[in-house]
């Protein structure tokens, strides 16, 4: 318990810090450029985020918890190969995008210029740094440099604030070359950190550029973990890249992609918050537990500990979504007000169905994986297909609570055929009293277009009383306690 905390602070830090530049950085451009601009902007994270997968062959995890799982004898050979995958799959991607980049600009912009063809040639070059950043990530994560990994989040977000406004008037005066080439020096600060923290922790002999002496056992040790995530990058970012957001920029226009954009980005970010804090810990950690009764009492701690974080955090979205909205954009994006009051309930079964989610991976059951997964996209198309018929991206919205309700249940069933787990009581009550307190503030401010700070102070006030019941009856300082004593007995 005490070092899933530990991990979660550190790296939390960072992602809170992350987030409040991310935040300031949105609001730059959606004050300055408006809707279409924030439309055009998330079409180039979506982008690179699915050029980056596919450059690091899908393998961030892999890379984690193959060297995890493997004798200290075999890590140098299975980094070096590691490292050799991604370095030949980044110098392909940078080759098909050239090649691609006017069909490619055409789904991502829908209309070709020839600037915003260069731009999109531009993203190549972050698509790489980013690449190599994922690398120098998941080596600190091996060797468990949590502070390291989260001063490189932090650069990377400072970054990223600063040159917003040099992206946005780029945008504003038509030039989205010179504003794409800014985006690229968005992410110098994260590889110029990275690559200072892999020299100074002496892993620079994981870098190999030549392209011989590739072991087989080693590539397909990479790939056994990769599958998965070639299959979940595959489904989430050309799902959401070449399906969803196409089909709202051809049916509403860049203006209602980029409202879409805006409250998607605000539900990722903070429930990416809880996520990248806790993944850094809890794949490794879990993928190395061998014991069945000590991989259920670790499920028990990070089940118990996400539901105590996510209950204030989505109570404090639910009640003050206006604010939220107005931080980041203005007033003109309060059209997606419909569809984040169904998505805040769904990012509360989000965070469950991650933690259950997890087992899947960390055993390398990539089939029963690849399965759970493909669920939710099965059920959120239910969403898309009504939205073509609709005119209102609420659909969008009750679509993703849904899909998580019923994946959060699939989950449940997967793990306690895996391994035998179920809920505790005490964990189900926490958990179910989390999701009515979280739809009970979600109801009283269904249709408020303003924060009504009376009923947010009570609902926040709320949740922190059920946070601190949750605690008292769980006796997590006692437990914390006993793991301190344990470990003085053994040193």
């Amino acid at each position: 318990m005490k070092y899933i905390l530990k991990a979660f602070f550190q790296t939390s830090t960072a992602s809170i810090v992350y987030l409040v530049m991310a935040l300031l950085s949105n609001k730059v451009i959606a004050t300055v450029v408006g809707p279409v601009g924030t439309g055009i902007y998330s079409s180039w994270a979506n982008f690179v985020m699915a050029g980056v997968s596919v450059a690091t062959c899908f393998g961030a995890t892999a890379i984690v918890q193959g060297a995890a799982s493997r004798e200290i004898e075999n890590k140098k050979e299975f980094l070096h190969t590691s490292f050799r995958i991604i370095l030949i799959s980044s110098m392909l991607v940078v080759l098909f995008l050239n090649i691609l980049a006017v069909p490619i600009t055409q789904v991502l912009l829908k209309e070709v210029t020839p600037q915003s063809v260069l731009a999109t040639r531009f993203l190549s070059i972050h698509i790489v740094l980013q690449a190599f950043v994922t690398f120098f990530i998941s080596l600190l994560t091996i060797e468990k440099k949590y502070w390291q990994m989260a001063i490189i989040s932090i650069l990377a977000g400072i970054c990223n604030f600063s040159f917003s406004w040099l992206i946005s008037t780029s945008m504003l005066a038509g030039k989205l070359n010179i504003a794409s080439l800014y985006y690229i020096a968005t992410y110098l600060g994260g590889f110029c950190t990275g690559l200072f923290f892999v020299y100074r922790n002496r892993l620079m002999h994981f870098f190999s550029f030549r392209l011989t002496g590739i072991k087989r056992e080693y590539i397909k040790a990479f790939f056994r973990v990769a599958v998965i995530n070639i299959y979940y990058v595959l489904l989430q970012q050309f799902y959401f890249l070449l399906i969803l957001r196409k089909t709202i920029v051809y049916k509403e226009g860049l203006f209602e992609l980029g409202v879409f954009s805006l409250v998607w980005n605000i539900q990722m970010s903070y429930v990416g918050i809880v996520l990248s804090s806790f993944s850094a810990y809890y794949l490794p950690t879990f993928a190395n537990l061998r014991n069945i009764e000590e991989k259920k009492n670790f499920i028990d701690n990070m089940f118990f500990i996400t539901t105590l974080i996510i209950v204030p955090v989505c109570i404090g979205l639910a009640v003050l979504k206006p604010f939220a909205i107005s931080l980041m954009g203005s007033q003109e994006y309060f059209g997606g007000l419909n569809m984040m009051r169904w998505m805040i309930i769904g990012d509360f079964f989000k965070i469950a169905v991650w933690v259950l989610g997890t087992v899947a991976v960390a055993s390398a059951d990539f089939r029963n994986a690849i399965v759970l997964e493909t669920v939710w996209y099965i059920l959120f198309s239910i969403s898309l297909f009504f939205y073509n018929r609709s005119v209102d991206t609420e659909v969008l919205g009750i679509g993703f609570m849904f899909a998580y309700i019923l994946m959060f249940v699939a989950n449940l069933i997967y793990v306690k055929s895996k391994i035998g787990y179920t809920l505790k009581t005490k964990l189900f009550y926490l958990f179910f009293g989390g999701v009515l307190l979280v739809s009970i503030a979600s109801f009283i401010t269904w249709n408020d277009h303003s924060v009504n700070w009376l009923k947010a102070s009570i609902c926040i006030g709320l949740s922190l009383v059920f946070v601190i019941i949750g605690v008292g009856k769980s006796k997590i300082w006692v437990l914390m306690k006993k793991e301190n004593l344990l470990l003085l007995k053994e040193k």
